[in-house]
């Protein structure tokens, strides 16, 4: 049976333009909300091959990427390679909080955080408690972390698709939508994930996990495509 890991490094390209897409308008609204500024310093924990970088080209004054997935990595480093802004690190799967140790400890501090759409692949919301927790010493004072597309439940399954579908049909990549649905159909993804569910992390407990290590946060207007899924601004 494959891991959640095992099926993304299987799999690389099934998400790929939904995702650049639900990327995109993630992005957009990022911008267009004010919750990043030219001038800042970004993190972005579960970078992918990059798309949100892509969104943010000239938009923003430094940009991280870390990600457990080498073969992410290479292609974030092959599509941004001509922007010396833009980084990208390889996490440990074993410890991946070595690497952000290391941000830490060489004083790398971040205007804003970014967190989206990978909490739903964690174990536990201990571990999203804990990554909480480290991200405490790269947060600048005034800095900020955004944790985009929380599912709540099961839902809203249904809405999320009827959403990115109207989204891909207004912007021209319905014909791609379709591809995804289908190749998501035939792929072994419903096996893994009656194995090893998605994460679903309710509004007071992300409420809960925040007061326990010392953040106050507040729920975001809607800035992912995926409509029933909740999205917060953690602050110190």
């Amino acid at each position: 049976m494959a891991t959640w890991k095992s099926y993304w490094a299987n799999n690389p390209k099934l998400f790929m333009r939904v995702m650049q897409n639900s990327t995109l308008y993630f992005s957009n609204k990022l911008l267009k909300f004010n919750l990043i500024a030219g001038s800042d310093k970004l993190l972005d924990y579960g970078c992918g091959p990059g798309n949100l970088a892509d969104g943010l080209k000239g938009k923003i004054g430094s940009y991280y990427g870390v990600d457990i997935s080498e073969s992410y990595i290479q292609q974030a480093n092959k599509k941004m390679g001509a922007f010396p802004e833009f980084h990208f690190i390889h996490l440990n799967t074993n410890n991946p909080f070595n690497e952000l140790k290391q941000l830490s400890e060489q004083g790398q501090l971040f205007d804003c955080i970014i967190i989206f759409s990978v909490v739903q692949y964690f174990n536990s919301k201990d571990e999203v408690s804990t990554l909480l927790q480290n991200f405490k010493s790269l947060l600048k004072p005034t800095g900020k972390i955004i944790l985009a597309d929380i599912l709540e439940n099961e839902k809203g399954v249904w809405k999320d698709l009827w959403s990115i579908c109207m989204h891909s049909f207004a912007d021209g990549y319905f014909i791609s939508f379709l591809f995804f649905v289908a190749r998501l159909k035939f792929s072994n993804y419903n096996d893994v994930k009656n194995k090893y569910k998605l994460l679903h992390v309710s509004k007071e407990e992300v409420e809960e996990m925040c007061e326990k290590v010392g953040f106050a946060c507040s729920i975001l207007p809607k800035i992912t495509l995926q409509k029933s899924r909740n999205s917060y601004c953690i602050t110190l």
